[in-house]
């Protein structure tokens, strides 16, 4: 009888299919807990401050020394620490950054959720801001865009608070 530990990938990690799977389970437990679009994505969020918070230390390790000369670089790690994409798309204006993804580690697979006012990698906006927050910097975040509703990409708003 297989156990949990062989699940695991040789690096540690869950395999997409079983994360994924958990995943859509999850979104859909909350979607019938939270039916509007709004509250669904404050819940989410709300997930990834919290998440943020418990993954902030462990991610310390991978990245850079914090410098507020180069916040598009800390984004990009923060970025691949909690999606292993290692080279996202971070476009930069003034005091906005924008994280675009043509490859979502976390939706890319589910089947398209009808409702485009659902934003099913909101936690990742979250998690964002809670360790720019811990790291000495105030952000607000968003997901504009997601490829779980049916969008060519997924497309995540950090703006700088001043």
């Amino acid at each position: 009888m297989p156990t949990v530990k062989d699940f695991i990938t040789e690096n540690g990690c869950i395999p997409s299919p079983i994360f994924q799977s958990i995943f859509v389970a999850f979104i859909e437990i909350l979607r019938s807990n939270y039916a509007d679009e709004n509250t669904f994505n404050e819940q989410l969020y709300s997930l990834g401050l919290k998440i943020g918070e418990a993954v902030y230390f462990d991610l310390l390790s991978y990245l850079p020394k914090f410098n507020a000369k180069h916040i598009k670089e800390f984004l990009r790690s923060i970025y691949a620490g909690i999606t292993g994409n290692l080279n996202p798309l971070v476009k930069e204006d003034e005091n906005k950054f924008l994280i675009v993804e043509d490859n979502c580690p976390i939706c890319k697979n589910m089947k398209a959720i009808t409702s485009k006012g659902l934003k099913i990698c909101n936690f990742i906006p979250g998690i964002i801001d809670q360790i720019m927050e811990m790291s000495g910097i105030k952000t607000k975040s968003w997901e504009l865009n997601c490829m779980g509703v049916g969008d060519s990409q997924c497309i995540f708003e950090i703006k700088i608070i001043k």
